[in-house]
């Protein structure tokens, strides 16, 4: 079951990033299925008669710029509006720019939660949002990262930057390293992953990931196909614990 986030409330709350999974026995990647035979980073046949994820959060990682494109910012605000209508919480990183802002916005505006949770550094860069359900504000990158991890039930990666990448692939790596088995979409908004589909491709193909590892993500065209690739994923068998294994 989902962790259960404190009480509403507005303003800062210093975090502390808490219950984070163990690597399952065995060393397999969680939720995945070796032997299946499927199109690249599609769902995973044999998920079918599992019991589905519950989502009452979802973490998203996106860019804190615009991008060029006005269809970014459109992705943007239709998952946020959709986050509301479904009452499931953002957890994002706590920005008010770029992306950020925009995903951030259309969940409060539609009478949504949003958690955020930002470095101390990054408060004024970013333009950290005191309006939102809850702001954390932590020590470092790393514990963001881990405090958001621990808030959410799944992941969904919409356009972004560098920084975008580090948390996509690092959240990725998690999960093929066994240490989580939480679903993870990525919304390729105007073929904007692609790129990313085609490294995946090259990296299994070089024998630097087993084939299996196409089962790590889903690549999906909105956000209407991104929630419904994180609700139809099985519940994740990895218990959480143990920050200090990351």
């Amino acid at each position: 079951m989902a962790r259960q986030a404190a009480p509403v409330h507005k303003g800062v709350r210093v975090g502390s990033a808490r219950g984070l999974p163990r690597r399952p026995e065995g060393g397999h990647i969680a939720g995945s299925n070796p032997g299946a035979s499927v199109r690249p980073f599609a769902p995973n046949p044999a998920q079918d008669s599992l019991a589905m994820v519950k989502l009452s959060s979802v973490c998203v990682y996106c860019g804190s710029a615009l991008g060029q494109a006005p269809a970014y910012r459109a992705a943007a605000a239709r998952l946020g509006a959709l986050l509301a209508a479904r009452r499931i919480t953002l957890v994002y990183g706590g920005g008010g720019v770029g992306l950020m802002g925009v995903l951030a916005q259309a969940v409060l505006q539609d009478g949504g939660q949003v958690v955020g949770v930002i470095p101390r550094f990054l408060l004024r860069v970013e333009k950290g949002v005191r309006e939102l359900t809850r702001l954390e504000a932590v020590d470092s990158m790393h514990e963001r990262k881990e405090r958001m991890f621990a808030l959410a039930d799944g992941f969904i990666v919409l356009p972004g930057g560098f920084g975008t990448l580090d948390e996509t692939f690092e959240i990725i790596t998690w999960k093929q390293l066994g240490l989580h088995d939480k679903p993870i979409a990525v919304i390729d908004v105007d073929g904007y992953w692609e790129p990313l589909r085609r490294l995946s491709e090259h990296i299994i193909a070089a024998g630097f990931a087993p084939e299996r590892a196409r089962h790590l993500f889903r690549l999906v065209p909105d956000a209407e196909a991104a929630l419904a690739a994180l609700a139809e994923a099985p519940t994740p068998a990895v218990p959480s614990a143990a920050p200090e294994r990351l």
